[in-house]
């Protein structure tokens, strides 16, 4: 979906909710004679440029989904009333108190995790070390964190059946592309596997293969380390758990993203490439229709074929009406009740754009989520009911 705009302390975006980019303007040539800029200056064209097509056709799609709104029921704009709960540092952005801290809190629980150590086996003992000897402080408190919860040496990966621990250890070794840093890649997984709200979309507007991202980590780390390690790699293919290859982007490391992770750059923009039937360009955040560039973001149906792929089971999406609205939260409070969520959601925001969340819980008439602007977040239960715009889940939950 279209990015949607952030609160007032993070960067700005423009009104539309797209980011606000400043553009260099290179000097005029030809400076001295007005017949020296005439010369240089660009021929007058009646045809319009392919970003003008793709911006035409994004406020005529804009117009469109408000008129196909009211048989769903959902609002022009967004009703609810968040209320931020967590909004951690991300991965990148540590600071010479917090890896302090970090090291302290370490050294601490030293003697804790030598005694989790010793549950292990040998080989998983030796890989554990290795590891966090790599590691700067801060990473590896997250490595002691995972360790102490139980996290591993973890479950097997949908594919290759490799644990979380083991596939930590190849990254010390593996071959990765140029111009990665390996120290800051490895660093930046653990971070963001011990605590996945910490991964965030920033400026581009892939907040559905954000949150599928988070899902992933969360429900299958190993198989997140896996992709991750296939996304690096020299050639930056990986196979995923439903059949289909995912491939790094060429302009992976496009730096108009408002600063987002190493691993949010190899992963969101290959996750993107997966769901569009378009394809996807990274640098201008949009779908691709040939030559013709077409507004970004995901929808919930392609939410749902993106998690299927990345979960290897079907996955289906339910869409809110007028008519469904309490079924679906009805559902999704099923769902978290069994033991099947969190529950990825599409809704309306403040913009009036979609916005993909992941629901943790609803109790006493608040719903608390995870937002891919890294934030754990609530609203009330009757603001989600009206906001919704669909739910997506397994098909065999």
């Amino acid at each position: 979906m279209p990015p949607v705009t952030r609160p007032a302390s993070t960067p700005p975006r423009s009104a539309s909710g797209r980011p606000s980019v400043a553009r260099a303007t290179a000097p005029a040539k030809g400076v001295g004679t007005p017949a020296a800029r005439a010369a240089e200056a660009p021929k007058a064209s009646t045809w319009p440029d392919a970003d003008e097509v793709g911006d035409k056709l994004r406020d005529f799609g804009q117009k469109a989904i408000h008129l196909l709104r009211w048989p769903t029921g959902a609002p022009m704009k967004g009703t609810a009333e968040r209320r931020i709960l967590e909004d951690p540092p991300a991965a990148n952005e540590w600071t010479k108190r917090a890896m302090d801290a970090a090291a302290t809190a370490l050294a601490a629980d030293a003697p804790k995790a030598e005694t989790a150590l010793a549950r292990l086996p040998e080989a998983d003992r030796n890989r554990y070390r290795a590891i966090l000897k790599a590691l700067d402080p801060w990473a590896g408190r997250s490595l002691q964190l995972m360790l102490l919860r139980g996290d591993l040496p973890g479950a097997p990966a949908l594919r290759g059946g490799q644990t979380t621990l083991t596939l930590l250890h190849a990254a010390l070794g593996q071959p990765l592309v140029a111009d990665l840093d390996r120290r800051q890649f490895l660093n930046e997984v653990v971070v963001e596997l011990e605590q996945p709200i910490r991964v965030e979309q920033r400026e581009k507007g892939t907040c559905v293969a954000t949150t599928a991202q988070i899902l992933l980590m969360r429900q299958h780390p190993a198989e997140f380390v896996r992709l991750a390690l296939g996304l690096a790699s020299p050639v930056g293919q990986v196979v995923l758990a439903g059949g289909r290859t995912a491939s790094r982007e060429p302009d992976w490391q496009a730096t108009n993203d408002g600063l987002r992770t190493t691993v949010a750059r190899l992963i969101q923009p290959a996750f993107m490439e997966v769901a569009s039937p378009l394809g996807y360009d990274n640098t201008r955040d949009k779908a691709r229709l040939g030559p013709l560039p077409l507004p970004g973001g995901l929808t919930s149906w392609a939410s749902a074929s993106l998690n299927a792929q990345l979960q290897g089971e079907p996955w289906r999406s339910r869409m809110a009406t007028r008519w469904n609205r309490d079924e679906l939260v009805d559902e999704v409070k099923r769902l978290i009740r069994q033991g099947h969520g969190p529950v990825p959601a599409s809704v309306v925001w403040e913009s009036g754009g979609g916005h993909q969340i992941q629901i943790e819980a609803i109790a006493e008439g608040r719903v608390t989520y995870l937002n891919p602007w890294g934030q754990r977040e609530q609203m009330s239960e009757s603001a989600f009911r009206t906001d919704m715009l669909a739910i997506e889940h397994p098909r065999s939950r």
